[in-house]
């Protein structure tokens, strides 16, 4: 078993690493939709997302995930 967790958690690394090297990779305009606080949709490249995510200050930022939403529905 801690074999398989080291496994898991070399593999979750590598992605963040890859992640953070080639975010082009990582935020695709399929996946990523800026909206501004007056709620309009704001037109950006992924890579200026990502520099944008970088550089927010806390609370600047709400991440929301269909899977994430699904998993708190089910309790």
């Amino acid at each position: 078993m801690k074999k398989y967790l080291q496994i898991g958690i070399t593999v979750m690394a590598f992605f963040a690493w890859c992640g953070m090297m080639y975010p082009e990779l990582s935020f695709t305009e399929e996946v990523l939709r800026v909206i501004t606080e007056d709620g309009t949709e704001q037109e950006q490249s992924a890579v200026e997302a990502y520099y944008g995510f970088l550089q927010a200050e806390p609370g600047q930022i709400e991440v929301k995930s269909r899977l994430v939403e699904f998993v708190e529905n089910m309790r």
